[in-house]
C-alpha cells in the first residue's frame, strides 16, 4: 500500500490510505465520482469567496487582480503544488481611477465613465440642458429637444441610448438600477468608436440630478478617462501523478482571475469568483486522492479582454510543443444548479 503514496505529493497519511482503499474497491467511474464529490468542502468554497471578495476590484491589471494571484499561489503551495510560475504580459485598460463630474449650478455629483466605445473613452467637457429620457425609446423622447442636451436615462434601457446619440445628445448619464443583468451592461457600449460620453450615476445621488433634469436646468459634464498600461499574468502550478509514463500529457484545469464591469471604476466581481473557488477545491481534492496522471492548474489573467490569458497560454503551448490530454476551463456562476459543457 505504501508504494501508492511514494510520490511527495501523496503524503502517507491515514486519510490518503482510506481514500485509496475506497477508490480501488469501487466498481466504476460513477462510484469514483461519488467518492470524490464526498471529499469536497462547502466551507472551503465559501471561504474562497469571502477571501477573494475582500480583495476589492479585480479589473485586469489592478491591485485586486494581483492580490488574487498571490492568494491562489499561496493556497496551491500549501496543497503541495510544484513548478509554480507566473508568466507576465502587458495589457491596456481604461483607467479605473477616472471619474467624471456632473455640475448643476453650485452643486455637483460624481459620475463614473463607462467602458469605452472601442477606443473612444468618455473624456469630455460639455454643457447643455439636462433632460430625463426614461428608457430612451422614441416614444419616451417625443416632444423633447435632444440636440445639445445631457440626457439622464434609466440603465435598464437596452441599447436605446443610441437613439440619444443619433438625435444629438452631448452626453448620457445612466441611473444605477436595482439590479443589473449582464445583457443590459453589454448593450451599453459599442464595438465602433462612437463619440458619445456615457456615465453611471449612483442611485444615492440621483435625486437632485433628476429634479434638475425635469426642470431642464443647464448642467456641465466633465471627465478625463485615459487608456493605461498594466501588467497581468498567467499563474501555473502542477501536481505530479504516480505514473511517469503519463507525465508529458497532463490534465489542465483553468480558471480566470479578473472581474469585468461596464463601469471600470466599480468592478467588485463577486460572481466571477466561482472559477477560482472551483479550481482551488479541485486542486485540494486532487492533492489528497491518489491519481496517475499529473494535473496542471492555470489561473489566467485578463479573461475579460478577449480571453487574453487563455490566448497567451495557447501561444506558449504552441512554442513549447507537446499537448495536454485535456484542458478544462471553469467559468462558474451562482443562481442555478445547471452546468453547461462546451467543447
Amino acid at each position: 500500500m505504501r508504494s501508492a503514496f511514494a510520490q511527495d505529493n501523496f503524503p502517507d497519511t491515514p486519510a490518503n490510505h482510506r481514500a485509496y482503499e475506497a477508490i480501488t474497491s469501487l466498481g466504476g467511474p460513477e462510484d469514483w465520482y461519488r467518492l470524490l464529490l464526498g471529499q469536497t468542502s462547502y466551507e472551503q468554497v465559501a471561504q474562497t469567496y469571502r477571501d477573494v471578495s475582500a480583495l476589492g476590484s479585480r479589473l485586469t491589471g489592478s491591485k485586486g487582480e494581483s492580490a488574487t494571484f498571490d492568494y491562489v499561489q499561496a493556497r496551491l503551495a500549501e496543497l503541495g503544488a510544484r513548478s509554480i510560475t507566473r508568466t507576465p504580459f502587458t495589457v491596456s485598460v481604461p483607467d479605473p481611477q477616472a471619474t467624471g463630474t456632473l455640475s448643476v449650478g453650485s452643486a455637483s455629483s460624481a459620475v463614473y465613465p463607462l467602458w469605452p466605445n472601442l477606443v473612444r473613452t468618455s473624456t469630455c467637457n460639455v454643457s447643455g440642458p439636462l433632460i430625463y429620457a426614461g428608457r430612451a425609446r422614441l416614444e419616451d423622447l417625443n416632444g423633447l429637444d435632444i440636440k445639445g442636451s445631457i440626457a439622464v436615462a434609466e440603465f435598464d434601457s437596452g441599447s436605446n441610448w443610441r437613439n440619444l446619440a443619433k438625435l444629438g445628445a452631448v452626453g448620457i448619464v445612466f441611473i444605477q438600477p436595482t439590479s443589473m443583468a449582464r445583457a443590459e451592461a453589454e448593450a451599453k457600449f459599442a464595438s465602433v468608436p462612437l463619440e458619445i460620453p456615457r456615465f453611471y450615476l449612483p442611485s444615492k445621488a440621483a435625486g437632485p440630478i433628476l429634479s434638475a433634469a425635469f426642470a431642464h436646468q443647464v448642467g456641465h459634464l466633465s471627465c478625463r478617462q485615459d487608456w493605461v498600461r498594466r501588467t497581468s499574468c498567467n499563474l501555473s502550478a502542477s501536481f505530479s501523478g504516480s505514473d511517469p509514463s503519463l507525465a508529458s500529457h497532463p490534465i489542465v484545469l483553468m480558471a480566470y482571475s479578473d472581474s469585468m464591469s461596464i463601469v471600470p471604476g466599480l468592478c467588485p466581481g463577486a460572481e466571477s469568483i466561482g472559477g477560482v473557488a472551483g479550481l482551488l477545491e479541485v486542486a485540494r481534492v486532487y492533492s489528497i486522492c491518489t491519481h496517475k496522471r499529473p494535473l496542471q492548474v492555470i489561473l489566467s489573467g485578463s479573461h475579460s479582454l478577449a480571453l487574453r490569458g487563455s490566448r497567451e497560454y495557447v501561444e506558449e503551448l504552441l512554442h513549447q510543443g507537446g499537448a495536454p490530454l485535456l484542458v478544462v476551463s471553469l467559468d462558474l456562476s451562482s443562481g442555478s444548479t445547471s452546468i453547461g459543457s462546451y467543447g
